[in-house]
């Protein structure tokens, strides 16, 4: 009888292998294996859609455990017309959506945050805007804040990182350009408290994305400085829309 065929090799990433190759007059060689799948993208710690349309909760669908957030009633509502889906409305100086599972020690101290928002301001020479936390006066704490700088500090309308660790030691970031009205776009602030760096991006025209970054070790504290008075908060004086919030404990390439 003839030779056995050769075995197929083993596959790689998510390919399976190819079967051997039948032998003259002899038996057919066996299959390769399957190869091992292929890696994913990364997992985010919370995940919050924003699907439910009704209530002032909202849950998270990636937290272990799940770390859901809430909302005041009036000042912010549900609508239809989100990025993907439902999102929620924000109107001037409301509390804010707060997800209060990742406040302080709990905040991660490398992460990113990620969101979709459209605002709806009616005029573009506006104050700030608070996207994400807020610069606190009093009582000092260590933490990030994003939001939209106005015209009456003389600023040019941009977003601007934050990193503060008392009433007067914050270091802002330039994000590069406002964001445009009425406008679904990508906001994601990545930092990492031990390699002392931040940085943010926004989708934002052809390129499709804008990058600012900057080490804040000398600025905030010096090395010992790391996010732990983080107060996980959105749009408590935004105008406008946000959608599909998540959060990472890794910083996504951002820094």
């Amino acid at each position: 009888g003839g030779t056995g065929g050769i075995a197929g090799a083993g596959g790689s990433g998510a390919i399976a292998g190819a079967g051997g190759t039948a032998g003259s007059a002899g038996s057919a060689g066996s299959a390769g294996s399957a190869g091992s799948a292929g890696s994913s993208g990364p997992n985010p710690i919370g995940y919050w859609p924003f699907e439910e349309n009704t209530g002032t909760t909202v849950g998270d669908e990636a937290g272990t455990p799940p770390r859901d957030g809430s909302f005041a009633a009036g000042k912010i509502s549900w609508t239809t017309g989100g990025k993907f889906g439902n999102a929620l409305v924000f109107a001037d100086d409301s509390a804010g959506l707060s997800m209060p599972g990742w406040w302080g020690a709990s905040f991660p101290p490398v992460g990113t945050v990620s969101f979709w928002v459209k605002t709806d301001l009616q005029s573009m020479e506006d104050k700030h805007r608070n996207f994400f936390d807020r610069w606190e006066p009093a009582p000092a704490r260590n933490h990030i804040f994003l939001r939209r700088e106005g015209m009456d500090d003389g600023f040019p309308m941009l977003l601007k990182i934050g990193l503060q660790s008392d009433a007067n030691s914050s270091s802002l970031v330039n994000g590069g350009h406002d964001l445009d009205n009425k406008v679904w776009r990508h906001v994601a602030v990545a930092w990492d408290s031990v390699a002392h760096t931040c940085a943010f991006y926004t989708s934002h025209g052809v390129s499709d994305g804008e990058y600012s970054s900057e080490p804040f070790g000398t600025k905030t504290g010096g090395s010992s400085w790391s996010p732990s008075g983080q107060e996980f908060v959105f749009g408590r004086s935004l105008v406008g829309t946000i959608d599909e919030v998540s959060l990472f404990d890794e910083a996504l390439g951002f820094v």
